[in-house]
């Protein structure tokens, strides 16, 4: 198997976990934290950073096509996460 094929599928595989690592950010921050209890911010939080650097490494594979799309998508969700847990934190120092 040639190394681009190699890296191509791996690139792929980084792009679907950012991908779901992303919806679970969302999904467990705004879903969950809001709804049941305090500490699913922090699992939205750790999901939404897993989210930006598995975005990030895949980005990387791809010039274009679906995969980078997805990676694109998983990292611009774990961003917001990432933003919004940090904002929510200090709204709640300042008040």
């Amino acid at each position: 198997m040639s190394e681009a094929a190699v890296e191509r599928r791996e690139g792929g595989v980084l792009g679907k976990a950012a991908l779901a690592a992303g919806i679970l950010a969302v999904i467990g921050f705004f879903g969950l934290g809001f709804t049941v209890g305090d500490w699913w911010f922090v699992v939205g939080l750790v999901f939404g950073a897993i989210a930006v650097v598995l975005g990030v490494m895949a980005r990387r594979h791809f010039a274009s096509g679906p995969d980078r799309r997805m990676a694109t998508i998983g990292l611009v969700l774990g961003a917001i996460i990432v933003a919004w847990f940090v904002i929510y934190i200090i709204v709640a120092a300042i008040f």
